[in-house]
């Protein structure tokens, strides 16, 4: 609503302004001693503002459950802010006028006179914003997300493209295709060997090429171990058949006693 916010632009730098002059008034009090003429004075803007303050709220209570864009919940909120602002700053006044302020007090009220300032600044800056208008930029902005939200909406309620649909499919086809390669090349990878055992020798280091038959490592099957011995006589080995059962043992192991069939 244009009129809202130009009225509570308009309300803002009133009450920053208001702000102002309270605050800077204070913060001279604060470093003055007060006559008892003008602290009696004080104390009657005091009970003056409180009754004002009470009428606001008054005001103010049958609107308070109106819409926040309401007019005229608007105006009573604004007299209400402006009524609690001025019983807030007659109590501050009245405070200091009722003693010289300790350095705290003295250091209080000029960061309160500053931070007046700002606000009045910042309201002054808003109330410029609002009676120039949105900027065009901005506008042209939305206008566009807008008409894309509009178009958005529009191929969502067409339902999918045919053409996108056959694209769609053919990429799924593709994509399975590479994952069946993928399985494919991930199972030649994996080096099976013919029976259980132990490599016992490794004839290739990491990263080297190997060339199509050439030996890569060498299993032993310790389950079925074969003994070659050079140590028989002709005599003894006419003596020696097929299945006839052996004891052999090893100088290194001398413990050790296998049997074994010829």
């Amino acid at each position: 609503n244009p009129e809202l916010q130009q009225a509570l632009a308009l309300q803002a730098v009133a009450d920053a302004q208001k702000a102002v002059n309270t605050t800077e008034r204070n913060s001279r009090y604060t470093q003055s001693t007060a006559s008892q003429a003008d602290i009696d004075a004080q104390k009657a803007q005091v009970v003056m503002a409180r009754d004002a303050l009470d009428k606001a709220n008054e005001d103010y209570e049958p609107h308070a459950n109106k819409p926040e864009d309401n007019l005229t919940r608007a105006h009573f909120l604004s007299r209400q802010a402006a009524a609690q602002q001025v019983y807030d700053d007659a109590v501050r006044k009245l405070n200091a006028m009722q003693g010289t302020g300790s350095e705290v007090d003295i250091n209080v009220a000029k960061a309160e006179y500053f931070t007046a300032k700002a606000a009045l600044l910042q309201a002054e800056r808003d109330l410029e914003r609002v009676l120039e208008g949105p900027d065009p930029g901005e506008v042209a902005l939305l206008e566009a997300q807008i008409e894309k939200g509009y178009r958005d909406f529009e191929i969502f309620s067409a339902g999918p493209d045919p053409d996108d649909v056959t694209l769609a499919e053919a990429r799924i086809a593709n994509a399975e295709a590479q994952l069946a390669a993928g399985k494919e090349m991930l199972a030649d990878l994996e080096l099976v060997a013919p029976f259980e055992g132990v490599i016992s020798a490794v004839h290739v280091n990491p990263s080297e090429w190997v060339a199509p038959g050439s030996p890569v490592l060498l299993m032993a099957d310790l389950n079925h171990l074969q003994v070659k011995t050079t140590d028989l006589s002709e005599i003894d080995v006419a003596r020696i058949s097929l299945d006839d059962t052996a004891v052999v043992t090893f100088d290194a192991l001398p413990d050790l006693v296998l049997e074994g069939t010829v």
